[in-house]
């Protein structure tokens, strides 16, 4: 929208008033003279050239007046003579000295009264610049609009319309423009929220696998030498067995003609072969291996939970690093298995897949926040269904289907905009799919959702191999 928009001339506005515009120099130099008696004033340019009034000597003065006045150093300049006295203000107008007033006195003349009377006639002449330049603008501001012609005023108002009708565009790209930087803003906000909790869940998980760790390291540790010292005591107690097999058929050949030692090494045999049926001694060899095995299955599975919540929470978001993709959905789903129903079935088909150069922590959210979304779809029974490929050499799909009820085909549009959600008031902020969408972007990658024909709906993610 481009027009040679002719405004009103400001000439009015811009030209600059000397003192012979603004103090008339005839009825200035009848007021000066109507001071009569021993008082005497004039007028002078701001160049120093005389301009109304009478006075005297200004050439033994005016010049050091000026130089004084000019500087700023003071606010009016004085001197006394022995034939008069002499007091000269400076006659500003727009911050701009446009000349000097003299005011003279003969003795016996007191000082103070001729600058307080100087002072008082420069301000006056002030006065009568500033409304003399007043009416100047106003009267030629209202010449020059009088002389302009009926047409040209039309065209100027047609250009003022067009002008407008620019303006109103351009403020409305204005609102427009400022809505979409507060949207930006507010999303930004929301990942740095999220990545701030991300930072959080990364110090706790590594400071939890560290406490965790340890303690786990010495009970399997432990376990581990239980178990070779268990499998010690049982070979020891296997040769006890042969020992008192051999023992009792020694005192039961000697009978009672044995020596008193003999019988009571048959009443020590007897005791202990009624000890090892009350404690039940087959169940124990049997027993002991196995609780020391399951022992180290939980130590070891406590310690492969911990190395999932730490893989989970990685504490390197700040730096890219090459990902496992089904690595990754394993320990998103050990992180998530409190949440599996009993009749819930995860199945798995993963198709072997190149490594993927990404922030570990934000995929892990990603497939948490697509994970729990299936879940809470699934409910108590159902299926989901995890897949992963390679695509065109370019890029790894992975694919979180479930069959759940799916999504209303008005609501797919808005599954990723932030705070839409379909759970119950209060079940969801809404914000879980719009923070996997934003990571999925900022990694140069998409998420899109469909329906499926047997119910349920399915996330596909798009992760570059480059």
């Amino acid at each position: 929208m481009e027009s040679n928009v002719h405004n009103i001339e400001l000439e009015a506005f811009d030209r600059e008033y000397g003192l012979a515009d603004l103090l008339p120099r005839d009825p200035t130099a009848e007021w000066l003279g109507d001071l009569g008696g021993r008082w005497t004033a004039a007028v002078f340019k701001g160049d120093g050239s005389f301009y109304c009034g009478n006075v005297g000597n200004p050439d033994r003065w005016l010049p050091d007046a000026r130089k004084a006045l000019d500087s700023g150093e003071r606010s009016f300049y004085s001197l006394a003579g022995t034939e008069e006295m002499t007091v000269v203000y400076p006659l500003r107008h727009e911050l701009e000295t446009i000349g000097y007033l003299a005011l003279q006195a003969s003795p016996p003349a007191a000082s103070d009264e001729l600058i307080r009377l100087g002072g008082f006639a420069a301000r006056a002449v002030e006065r009568m610049i500033r409304l003399a330049c007043r009416t100047l603008m106003t009267s030629g501001l209202h010449g020059r609009v009088v002389e302009d012609a009926f047409s040209q005023l039309m065209e100027k108002a047609r250009l003022l319309q067009i002008s407008e009708e620019k303006y109103r565009y351009l403020a409305q790209r204005l609102e427009a423009e400022v809505q979409c930087k507060a949207e930006e803003i507010k999303s930004t906000q929301l990942i740095l929220f999220q990545e701030t909790q991300l930072a959080a869940i990364g110090r706790l998980s590594a400071g939890m696998a560290h406490e965790i760790n340890n303690p786990i390291g010495f009970v399997i540790s432990n376990l581990n030498s239980l178990a070779d010292n268990a499998g010690d005591l049982l070979q020891l107690q296997e040769h006890h067995e042969r020992l008192l097999g051999l023992v009792t058929e020694a005192c039961a050949a000697i009978g009672d003609r044995g020596p008193t030692g003999g019988r009571e090494l048959s009443r020590q045999a007897a005791e202990i072969v009624r000890l090892r049926e009350t404690l039940d001694l087959d169940f124990l060899k049997e027993d002991i291996p196995a609780l020391i095995t399951e022992s180290l299955e939980g130590a070891r599975r406590v310690q492969t939970i911990v190395r999932q919540l730490s893989d989970f929470a990685h504490p390197s978001i700040e730096t890219a690093e090459s990902v496992d993709i089904p690595q990754c959905l394993d320990a998103t789903l050990a992180i998530l298995g409190g949440e599996i129903g009993p009749g819930v079935q995860i199945r798995k088909a993963y198709a072997p897949t190149p490594a993927v150069r990404c922030h570990l922590r934000a995929l892990n959210q990603v497939f948490f926040h697509l994970l729990r979304n299936a879940l809470q779809a699934v409910g108590a029974r159902g299926a989901i269904t995890l897949t992963t490929k390679e695509v065109d050499n370019r890029q790894v799909e992975v694919t979180v289907g479930d069959t759940g009820p799916g999504i209303a085909p008005e609501q797919l549009p808005y599954i990723f905009d932030p705070f839409f959600t379909t759970r119950e008031v209060g079940q969801g902020a809404g914000l879980g799919l719009y923070l996997a969408y934003n990571i999925m972007k900022q990694h140069g990658g998409g998420i899109t959702v469909e329906n499926r024909p047997n119910d349920g709906c399915l996330f596909r993610v798009h992760m570059p191999l480059h």
